[in-house]
């Protein structure tokens, strides 16, 4: 009798060990591309430097919208800024938020996977998460990815969304007030990050909470006291995060004034600027590229299937065994074949974005779902979920079709739509091919191969991009490996400021990367000068004031071409005004690598302030930029 607890504590623990090993397996993959990529992961000059820089700042008593500008919510700022405070103000520090973010979500896409798929295929979900988006690097600026991101709220935004689902799921399937609460302070988090995951969030509780209601007025004898206690349950979490953050941004910013000068001026598809960063011009390209896609998507479901039918006819009437063995073994080679070559025919971009010719199909049965199971035992939680995330994935979907660049943004605005085409894939279609009487063994191997070489092609550009020869350059706030010729202009650089302090630097047009490593915080109220945020005289003027009523020692002129906004070179395409005042004010001093904007290569013009009486003729200066 005393025997039966010493056997069953091995069992229980064993299966602990495999319940929680696939876990371990992607948080140790995460923990092993960060130590391989360290120090090769980010951008010098492009976003990177406001994630950097806008936290340094918060600490230093800067407000957030009034002392400078930031497009997004406050939360990533100030979750930056409590990890300065607690572990340094050093790159090391933002790479390990970058590094908690994406393990964190690639256990919830383990977490979510598990809802609908076995532990196997939600491993290979969790991996082809952290293999295509968690470490991407797709050309240009290194900045789509979940280490160092161009904007941690994106990351911060699509883990908020996947714990609102999660917690949303488990509220639909006990009722439990607790999860409620969870998910109203995801909420609430989620609303202090991007458009975007705020709308997503939005929708999500628009669906949600209404199936709720529907389903506790059929199980529960007192609805309207039920519903009393869920409402204060969603209300105060979120009301605790909300409330206290509006009441301070209102009492130190007029929000109003600053809605108007910045949302709304932004969203001015009139302006050619704006036109490009919303990726209007490129509407019909995306459009293409994602219908594309979806033929594909459709094709590889028919022919997978048909394969499987095929197969299966021979086994059935093909009385020859070496006839039957032949019919078997072609079969996995076309469809082994179709699957790689279709990859091969697609970008990365549409291989993911292809989940619109899905999101359609898996809505109606989630819809039918819920209309067979409302006279059985009450609304199926899955159902529900499903229906939320195809509205949500589509309205994410309709960022990545209105974007200059959809390869990049799909790592953050893919995640969701991407795991409701593995869930399609891997559990919806074989369980109704299987209720036809029909054994998808074809079709599971020719989309596990699909996913599989469409994982490793993206991955193999991450690993050649991360491969290229780097450089290091050791500062105070940590190392970075660059390319030669940014290494060698940064070095001489720092050399020329070694002995400075006390100073004021400006970089133009982007790149307050580099005060962050020199340790001088940036004075100015815009963080960068491309072509959105100088596009209008308004701009330009208030630029220009700033420069003349703040002491702003130097000026940095760094290659950073804009053309993804359709104006290249900063003083020649854009803000000629702003140039004028500025060769009117300072001379060049020194110039590090080649003259910036001259096509040999990162350079640097490093310009000063010069002090001279009003009567005084402003000197002869060089341009600062040769268009190309």
């Amino acid at each position: 009798m005393s025997a039966a607890p010493a056997t069953s504590t091995p069992r229980s623990l064993a299966t602990r060990l495999r319940t929680h090993a696939p876990q371990a397996i992607l948080i140790a993959l995460n923990a092993i591309l960060f130590v391989a990529f360290y120090g090769r992961i980010g951008d010098l000059i492009v976003d990177c430097s406001r994630e950097a820089t806008i936290p340094w700042r918060i600490l230093h008593g800067d407000l957030i919208y009034r002392d400078f500008n930031y497009e997004y919510g406050p939360l990533a700022p100030y979750f930056l800024a409590l990890c300065y405070r607690l572990f340094g103000i050093r790159l090391l520090t933002l790479n390990l938020a970058g590094l908690a973010i994406s393990s964190a979500v690639t256990i919830l896409v383990y977490a979510l996977s598990r809802i609908f798929l076995n532990r196997h295929l939600s491993l290979f979900a969790g991996s082809l998460f952290i293999f295509v988006f968690a470490f991407q690097f797709s050309g240009g600026p290194d900045i789509y990815n979940y280490i160092f991101p161009y904007s941690y709220s994106a990351s911060l935004g699509v883990l908020l969304l996947l714990l609102s689902f999660c917690a949303s799921y488990r509220f639909l399937e006990t009722g439990r007030t607790s999860w409620l609460s969870g998910w109203s302070l995801t909420f609430a988090l989620g609303g202090l990050t991007k458009v975007e995951f705020i709308l997503a969030q939005v929708l999500l509780a628009l669906l949600v909470l209404p199936f709720a209601i529907l389903k506790a007025r059929k199980d529960c004898r007192a609805p309207l006291r039920l519903l009393a206690r869920w409402l204060w349950a969603f209300a105060w979490p979120a009301g605790i995060v909300l409330i206290p953050a509006g009441l301070y941004f209102a009492w130190q910013m007029d929000i109003p004034a600053y809605l108007r000068a910045e949302v709304v001026g932004m969203a001015a598809l009139d302006r050619p600027a704006i036109r490009w960063a919303m990726g209007v011009e490129f509407l019909a390209s995306n459009l293409q590229a994602i219908g594309n896609a979806c033929l594909a998507y459709a094709t590889l479901a028919l022919l997978f299937s048909g394969a499987d039918v095929f197969a299966q006819t021979v086994a059935k009437r093909v009385h020859s065994q070496p006839a039957r063995r032949l019919a078997a073994q072609g079969s996995w080679v076309v469809v082994s074949a179709a699957a790689w070559l279709t990859v091969n025919w697609l970008i990365a971009f549409n291989v993911f974005a292809g989940m619109l010719v899905w999101l359609p199909l898996i809505s109606a049965g989630a819809l039918g779902s819920l209309w067979i199971n409302r006279r059985k035992d009450g609304l199926s939680g899955k159902a529900v979920l499903v229906l939320c995330m195809s509205v949500v994935s589509l309205e994410l979907l309709g960022r990545i079709v209105f974007n200059a660049r959809p390869v990049g943004y799909g790592a953050f605005l893919l995640v969701p739509g991407t795991l409701l085409v593995l869930f399609c894939v891997f559990g919806f279609a074989p369980a109704l091919l299987r209720r036809w009487g029909w054994q998808p063994r074809l079709y599971l191997w020719g989309f596990l191969v699909f996913f599989a070489v469409a994982g490793y092609q993206m991955f193999s550009v991450t690993l050649k991009g991360r491969h290229e020869r780097r450089f290091p350059i050791h500062t105070a706030r940590g190392t970075l490996k660059l390319p030669q010729d940014q290494q060698q202009a940064l070095a001489q650089l720092m050399a020329f400021f070694r002995d400075k302090r006390d100073y004021t630097l400006l970089v133009l047009p982007e790149g307050n990367m580099i005060n962050f490593l020199l340790d001088s915080l940036p004075a100015t109220y815009s963080y960068a000068y491309v072509p959105p945020l100088l596009d209008t005289p308004a701009k330009e003027d208030r630029i220009i004031r700033e420069l003349r009523e703040k002491p702003i020692d130097y000026i940095l002129i760094v290659t950073r071409w804009t053309t993804e906004f359709g104006f290249p070179v900063v003083g020649f395409d854009y803000a000629q005004r702003l140039k004028v005042a500025i060769e009117t004010d300072y001379q060049s001093i020194a110039q590090f690598g080649p003259p910036p904007f001259n096509n040999q290569g990162f350079g640097m013009l490093l310009m000063e302030r010069q002090i001279r009486l009003p009567s005084a003729e402003p000197p002869s200066v060089p341009e600062i930029g040769i268009p190309p």
